[in-house]
């Protein structure tokens, strides 16, 4: 009897503690970039009563939930279907939803759908950085990018399907390369936009390539973007930013807008008055959550006929918030590092045994049935490692596709190293192979593990 209602104690407790509506997440396991991806995500009513789900949103605008609204019977789950549009993810990825509710206590619950979204392309995260750029430039700047995959056999760009109108971009005749030319028309400042591609590859439909620039018109900032520091309620958290015409002409701003930060600003003379220089005298206002800050101040300077965005990076901090000074600690470690810098070099005689015994353990998985060549490797240390991909080819200097489907997962074994074996069961007996490991890491970027190696399919 003792022993009934002490479980029953126990168990009233476990379901005190329990939100009244519980939620699961769901994995959608490994993708490629723009693919659609599905898994199903649970929220569980823990109380006697129903609870009525309101509405069901994606954080995302692409992705989506189902059903939009539905009646949680007590103690019961229910399940809601998701369609997570990876789009230009790359490495782990999380898609977040939110329900609300009628319940007070769980009014709003926030749940995630996770995966791992990889690339076809060897150098994923293709990037094209004008850097700094003059919009008075009497020829407009031009790059150029290559693609190349080891996934697919003759990649291939097929057309352009999203592209800002400043850039002119030309996919070349053999689909493998673009140029990308930055228009006199482009806006000034800080430039961080996509080209949306469509590809030959039913595994990747898409690629993206992201162009940045920052733009100078006549007028420049003096830094852009603008680092605020750390600012706190209650302070004269003011900045002045630098405005200077190249052409040492005199301007005016007959505008000012924020966008993301709650500001106010005015625009001075600089001291003593010079042609072509002007103050930006930038209020950071208390009227806003703390934490990062991450906006942008526009002018409009009528003279240009063009908008200038500045962007802003800061944090905002409550009045009585401490802020540990490490002055002190880094000059301690920077002092330590000299000194060791400084100090005698010592031979440390290598670990023979640990490195006998990567090089001796039996694999950690076992070896996969079957014929056809079996791949054996061992690493010691898998940091930020996501898994493995085999690439094979019929000559040494040939054109190297991938063969494994499924990523080999990393086993992370820090203490004894990890070993693996994988057999290549779609070998043609009697014919010559040359392959080599790469790896793919929890940022979906990807290395090359091994150097080619030759092999008699038996």
């Amino acid at each position: 009897m003792l022993t009934t209602l002490l479980a029953s104690i126990a168990a009233l407790a476990t379901t005190a503690d329990l939100p009244p509506l519980t939620v699961t997440p769901c994995e959608f396991g490994e993708v490629y970039q723009f693919s659609i991806a599905r898994c199903t995500l649970a929220y569980t009513n823990t109380t006697d009563k129903p609870i009525k789900v309101l509405s069901a949103s994606a954080l995302r605008s692409a992705d989506i939930i189902r059903p939009a609204a539905t009646t949680i019977a007590a103690k019961s789950t229910a399940y809601f279907e998701v369609e997570v549009h990876v789009e230009n993810d790359l490495g782990r990825a999380e898609h977040w939803f939110n329900v609300t509710t009628d319940n007070t206590a769980s009014a709003k619950r926030t749940n995630v759908a996770r995966g791992f979204v990889q690339s076809v392309l060897d150098k994923p995260a293709a990037k094209i950085d004008f850097d700094v750029t003059s919009a008075r430039a009497s020829v407009a700047p031009t790059k150029s990018i290559v693609f190349e995959s080891h996934e697919v056999a003759d990649f291939r760009l097929t057309s352009i399907m999203q592209k800002p109108d400043f850039l002119d971009v030309t996919i070349a005749d053999t689909g493998k390369s673009i140029s990308v030319t930055l228009k006199q028309n482009a806006p000034l400042g800080i430039i961080d936009e996509f080209v949306k591609f469509s590809t030959n590859s039913k595994l990747q439909p898409g690629i993206s390539v992201e162009v940045k620039a920052d733009v100078h018109g006549d007028v420049v900032p003096a830094q852009n973007p603008f680092g605020l520091g750390l600012m706190f309620k209650g302070n004269n958290n003011e900045s002045l930013i630098r405005l200077t015409s190249q052409s040492e002409k005199d301007f005016s701003v007959d505008k000012i807008e924020f966008d993301r930060v709650v500001a106010k600003a005015e625009v001075v003379d600089c001291k003593p008055k010079t042609n072509g220089c002007k103050l930006l005298r930038l209020h950071i206002l208390d009227d806003q959550p703390t934490g990062s800050i991450a906006g942008r101040v526009v002018l409009h300077i009528p003279e240009l006929k063009q908008n200038l965005p500045i962007n802003l990076q800061g944090m905002l901090f409550n009045q009585n918030t401490e802020i540990r000074n490490l002055d002190k600690k880094t000059t301690e470690s920077s002092n330590a590092a000299t000194s060791a810098s400084n100090a005698p070099v010592e031979n440390k005689p290598i670990d023979l045994k640990r490195a006998l015994h990567l090089a001796t353990k039996p694999a950690s998985v076992a070896a996969p049935e079957g014929n056809g060549p079996l791949l054996k490797w061992a690493v010691a240390h898998e940091d930020a490692v996501y898994g493995y991909i085999i690439y094979r080819s019929e000559t040494e200097k040939g054109h190297y596709l991938r063969v494994n489907k499924d990523t080999i997962l990393a086993i992370n074994d820090e203490d004894n190293g990890s070993s693996y074996q994988w057999r290549d069961a779609s070998a043609i007996s009697g014919h010559v192979y040359w392959y080599y490991i790469g790896l793919i890491d929890s940022n979906g970027l990807k290395k090359d593990l091994s150097s080619p190696q030759k092999i008699l399919a038996k």
